[in-house]
């Protein structure tokens, strides 16, 4: 429990390293950076003036998503802990909470699908080609993973909720 409580921190701690570059160097995280010609970009990011409109309000909208959900776990998973930790295990309050937390991962994977939305834009408009030739599939590597993570969370909370009704109904019988 301590591991979890100490991980939903780093989670939070994260989020802030994650969001200087947009804040202060004024780029955006991406693997298309990497292919950007180096008078444009240094590696380190896709910049801000490069960008349409568009893409940057793709990038935005995805990078908000994505650090809104992380919190909101991380927020999430310290306060099951701390129920933990009280000994309240099998709670309604906790099986809602790890519910959350698997439609959370879900709206996490919507913020990536936004960013990769963004990287197409920014291609597109630079000619980056290569962008396009990768033969990895966003889908093939992308839905499921995100989508068994949600139903695996998703299937806790649902035992959490059963195991709850069943301590419910266990104390009403003593």
């Amino acid at each position: 429990m301590n591991a979890s409580l100490l991980g939903g921190v780093l989670a939070l701690v994260f989020i802030f390293l994650e969001l200087r570059n947009p804040l202060f160097n004024q780029k955006f995280s991406s693997n298309l950076a990497l292919l950007l010609p180096e008078n444009i970009a240094d590696g380190n990011g896709i910049p801000v003036e490069i960008m349409s409109g568009g893409a940057l309000g793709l990038f935005i909208v995805a990078e908000a998503i994505k650090a809104l959900s992380v919190a909101a776990i991380a927020v999430l998973i310290i306060l099951v802990v701390r129920s933990y930790i009280r000994g309240e295990f099998f709670t309604l309050r906790s099986a809602r909470r790890v519910t959350a937390i698997s439609w959370l991962t879900l709206i996490y994977s919507v913020g990536l699908f936004i960013q990769h939305m963004g990287n197409n834009m920014v291609a597109s408009e630079l000619g980056l080609d290569v962008w396009f030739d990768r033969s990895e599939s966003v889908l093939g590597g992308f839905l499921p993973f995100w989508y068994v993570l949600m139903m695996a969370i998703s299937m806790l909370g649902v035992m959490l909720y059963r195991a709850a009704r069943m301590q419910q109904d266990q104390e009403g019988l003593i």
